[in-house]
């Protein structure tokens, strides 16, 4: 009785540390177990009010719902009223089968259903080995502790014990019958060692990259990054290189290439930065034409606000604008012709501003002379 009591108290002081333990798994995996039986009910054929013991062995779970499982025990009882006052003793081996219910948080509710072996001895009285039944349920409660998963149980079945069946060639106990069944409540309740790793979750894959932001800083539909005239007016056609189509304003016969259009703010001559570029893109590929003969004319234009007489001196201004700038460029004054049409060419409506904007241009054309 004292080992009992001491494995007794182990198993409270394992209840404690569980309690303080980390969350473990929610369901079982392969397993070891020990822990304490205990038979409340009196018998005739035990001689003894009650009955306790050890049980030890393990499980395998076949999937997430059902599990095998296999132990070895030994039952003793007091010496109640037994014959000459010997103890009634039992060591057995019992397989089951355990039908697994996970509900989570570490709690596994199971059924369980099992056959055995018992050896049944009255010390000084004979002994029998014989089939054993067990009907249950309970519950294994799992947790983690010192870098392990661990996990206690508790248990109550019905053991039915064909005692004296002489299966295997034994006779049975003097004083018991022949026949005689013991039906009888087990109470079980043990410490659990969980083998293995436990199945953590996949890792969910990382975001993807966020899309890189498309930079179009005069929304033409063309990104900064190949937008050769990244300062088009709004609702001008551009090109695939985010420039400006060349409008077809009835071109000579002659005509061996058309540039621009070089456009201008409202009521202004000056020169942008990055129209400066369009101008720098015309004179490289004129120059690669290598012909002596071309003439550059400048055709400058204007939108219909104002007077015409005002506006034929804007665009011819326009047109100046940009000859100077050709001329810094290394181009001769002689091969370059202006032309100034004001309003009278408009490439676009001048009903809106956008269309506006497309008219204050200068062209850039190449003839043979």
């Amino acid at each position: 009785m004292k080992k009992t009591m001491a494995c007794a108290v182990a198993l409270l002081a394992t209840m404690s540390f569980a309690a303080h333990a980390a969350p473990g798994p929610d369901t079982l995996r392969p397993y070891l177990d020990l822990g304490l039986s205990f038979v409340p009910q009196d018998h005739d054929e035990r001689h003894a009010d009650f009955g306790d013991g050890v049980f030890a062995g393990g499980g395998v779970p076949l999937n997430k719902w059902f599990a095998v499982e296999g132990d070895m025990f030994y039952d003793r009882w007091g010496r109640d009223s037994a014959p000459n006052n010997n103890h009634w003793k039992e060591y057995g081996a019992e397989g089951a089968g355990l039908l697994t219910l996970p509900i989570g948080h570490g709690w596994v509710p199971f059924l369980s259903a099992g056959v055995g072996v018992t050896k049944s001895r009255l010390s000084g009285n004979g002994d029998s080995v014989d089939m054993s039944y067990a009907l249950g349920s309970g519950v294994f409660y799992l947790f983690g502790a010192y870098g392990r998963d661990w996990g206690l149980r508790f248990d109550a079945r019905y053991r039915l014990t064909d005692l004296g069946d002489g299966i295997f060639g034994h006779g049975d106990i003097n004083g018991a019958g022949n026949e005689d069944r013991i039906g009888e409540a087990v109470l079980r309740f043990g410490m659990v060692t969980l083998l293995g790793k436990r199945d953590e979750p996949a890792a969910a894959p990382p975001p993807p990259p966020p899309a890189p932001v498309v930079q179009d800083s005069d929304g033409d539909g063309v990104p900064d990054s190949i937008d050769q005239c990244p300062d088009t007016p709004k609702g001008v056609k551009v090109n695939n290189k985010g420039c400006p189509e060349t409008a077809e304003l009835g071109s000579p016969a002659d005509t061996l290439a058309h540039y621009g259009p070089v456009y201008f703010g409202f009521n202004q001559s000056a020169l942008q930065p990055s129209e400066r570029a369009k101008v720098d893109a015309a004179l490289k590929e004129i120059k690669g034409m290598k012909n002596p003969k071309i003439i550059i004319k400048l055709d400058g234009h204007t939108d219909s606000k104002g007077t015409s007489d005002y506006n034929q001196a804007l665009g011819e201004r326009r047109a100046n604008v940009v000859k100077q700038y050709m001329l810094s460029k290394g181009v001769k004054a002689s091969s370059i012709e202006l032309n100034s049409y004001g309003e009278s060419k408009p490439a676009a409506t001048n009903d809106t501003e956008a269309g506006r904007a497309q008219n204050r241009r200068v062209e850039i054309l190449v003839v043979e002379d």
